[in-house]
Formats: C-alpha cells, sequence, structure tokens
C-alpha cells in the first residue's frame, strides 16, 4: 500500500512538472527566443528564465522550502544545458536531423522531471496537491489541458521541423482551429460523461 501512496505523489508532481515544462518549452517561447537561442546564449537564458517562472507559478504552493526553489533553479539550468547540447549536435555539428534531435531533447527533459518528482515527493511536503488525480473533474481538466498544448503549440513544432522550413512561425489560425476541434470534443465528452 505505501508504494501505491508513494507511487502517486511521484506521479502528481510528476504532472505539475510536466504541465509547467509544457507551458515554458511552447507557447511561452516566443519566436524571438527561439530564434536568439540559436544566436547566442542569451537566447537560451531568456528562456530558461521564462521556464523558471513557468515552474515557479505552477509550484507556488512548495516556494517556501529553499529545496523546491533549489531544484526549480537545478531544472532551468540543466534545461538550458540541454537546450546548448541539442543546438550543437543538431545545428551546428549536423549530427542529427531537427525531428529526431527534437525528440532526444524532450524526452532528456521529461527524464530529469521524473528524478525530480521522485525527489520532491521524498521531501513529504506539507501542502499536498493530491486532488488532482483523486478528483475525477481536476483530472479531465489537466488530460484535457495537456491534449490541449499537445495538439496545438507542440504540433505546430512537431510539423515545422517535420517539413525541415528554416524559419519557425506560429500558424495562430491552424493553433486556433486545432484548439477549437480539441475544446469542442473535450466539452461534448464532459456532457456526455
Amino acid at each position: 500500500m505505501e508504494l501505491n501512496g508513494k507511487l502517486k505523489g511521484i506521479l502528481n508532481f510528476f504532472l505539475l512538472l510536466a504541465i509547467a515544462h509544457l507551458f515554458g518549452d511552447f507557447p511561452f517561447q516566443t519566436n524571438w527566443i527561439y530564434r536568439q537561442k540559436f544566436r547566442s546564449w542569451s537566447g537560451g537564458l531568456w528562456h530558461a528564465a521564462i521556464l523558471f517562472l513557468c515552474f515557479l507559478a505552477i509550484l507556488s504552493p512548495y516556494l517556501a522550502n529553499w529545496q523546491v526553489v533549489a531544484l526549480i533553479t537545478t531544472i532551468s539550468f540543466i534545461h538550458y544545458l540541454q537546450d546548448c547540447l541539442k543546438i550543437e549536435i543538431v545545428d551546428k555539428r549536423k549530427k542529427m536531423t531537427a525531428f529526431p534531435g527534437l525528440l532526444l531533447d524532450q524526452f532528456l527533459h521529461f527524464l530529469f522531471l521524473a528524478v525530480a518528482a521522485y525527489w520532491m515527493n521524498s521531501l513529504q511536503l506539507k501542502i499536498s496537491f493530491g486532488w488532482i488525480t483523486e478528483n475525477p473533474h481536476f483530472r479531465f481538466a489537466l488530460i484535457y489541458l495537456v491534449v490541449l498544448l499537445l495538439s496545438t503549440f507542440v504540433w505546430n513544432v512537431i510539423r515545422h521541423l517535420w517539413r525541415g522550413d528554416k524559419t519557425f512561425r506560429r500558424d495562430w489560425q491552424k493553433i486556433l482551429i486545432r484548439g477549437g476541434i480539441v475544446s469542442l470534443i473535450f466539452g461534448v465528452i464532459w456532457v456526455v460523461t
């Protein structure tokens, strides 16, 4: 029974970290920051700062614990280093094409987030987000949020890399259309269930 409680805690923290990561790595990474990451180290630092703010916002109930603030700083810094490595391997040395580079990059980000979630759970923090997986309404809303982010902003990046476009730009019309379709589907599911 203890393992079930531990696993649930780890999954709760992972879900929170993953949502913060998705927001910081996709919608809040502007076209300008994306281009700057490939031009100089300062673009990567802007991106890491935005990620840091996303993690602060999502994990705000835990900020009284200095270890959580240190973890958020570490996550942001390691994300910056991973992005620098991806740029070196994919863009500069051409050891890998952009699409597999994105997959490897995201895999490494999420692997580190899993380790961070395990560590956060071991802190036995006083405030609990157990209601995330317990309450079906919140669970449904979080699943909707993740699917919405994946089908709009993440899909836009994947499509850009798959086609091999030289310049990245957000196609807001298609993002809004896909977001509307996903919202409509989830709205129907919500009403039916």
